[in-house]
C-alpha cells in the first residue's frame, strides 16, 4: 500500500496577506485514501478557512470605521485586507501620530500600536517613534466600539509618557 502523500499548500503574496499559510491545517490522509477521496476534503476544508479569512478583514473594517468618532477619520489605511491604519492625535499643543497594526487573528490577538511625534526628530531627522505598544487592555469579546473606546483611553494616558519621551529625546541630540 503506498503511503500518504507529503502534502505542502504554497500560496501567493496576496493569500499570505489575508490569513496566516502557517496556520492552515490540512485534512488528514487516511490510510488507503486516493486523490479522488481526498481532493473535496481538502477543498470544504479551504473554503471554510479562507471564508473565516474574509470574515476577519470585515471584523477589521469594522474595527477601523469604529475609530472615527473618538479620532476622527484615518489619516492612511490599508482598504483591501485592513491591516494597518494611521491616525492623528493631539494633547495640547503636542500632535502626533498613532500607526496601528491589526493582526490576522484580528479579534484574538490586539492591533499593535506605534506613536510617532509628527513635531520631534532625531539626530538623522527621522520622527521620534514608540516602542510597539501591545500591553494595554484588550478583549477579543469586547465589541468594537468597547475596542475603539479602551484604545483612546490608553492613547490619552499614554501620550503623557510619550511627550516626555519625545522631549528627553531632544535633549540628548542637543
Amino acid at each position: 500500500m503506498p503511503s500518504a502523500p507529503q502534502l505542502k499548500l504554497v500560496a501567493s503574496t496576496t493569500l499570505k496577506e489575508l490569513f496566516d499559510i502557517e496556520d492552515v491545517t490540512l485534512p488528514v490522509w487516511l490510510d488507503g485514501m486516493c486523490m479522488a477521496e481526498y481532493i473535496p476534503n481538502l477543498e470544504e476544508n479551504l473554503r471554510a478557512q479562507v471564508s473565516e479569512a474574509i470574515a476577519s478583514v470585515n471584523s477589521r473594517r469594522l474595527f477601523i470605521e469604529a475609530l472615527v468618532p473618538h479620532f476622527g477619520r484615518p489619516l492612511e489605511a490599508e482598504t483591501v485586507f485592513c491591516r494597518r491604519v494611521s491616525i492623528l492625535a493631539a494633547s495640547g499643543n503636542f500632535s502626533f501620530l498613532v500607526h496601528l497594526t491589526l493582526p490576522i487573528q484580528f479579534p484574538k490577538q490586539q492591533p499593535i500600536l506605534t506613536f510617532q511625534s509628527s513635531q520631534h526628530f532625531d539626530s538623522q531627522g527621522m520622527p521620534i517613534t514608540s516602542r510597539l505598544y501591545a500591553d494595554y487592555p484588550w478583549s477579543p469579546r469586547w465589541d468594537v466600539s468597547e475596542m475603539t473606546q479602551r484604545i483612546f483611553e490608553f492613547i490619552v494616558e499614554e501620550c503623557v509618557n510619550f511627550k516626555k519621551f519625545c522631549s528627553d529625546a531632544l535633549q540628548l541630540h542637543r
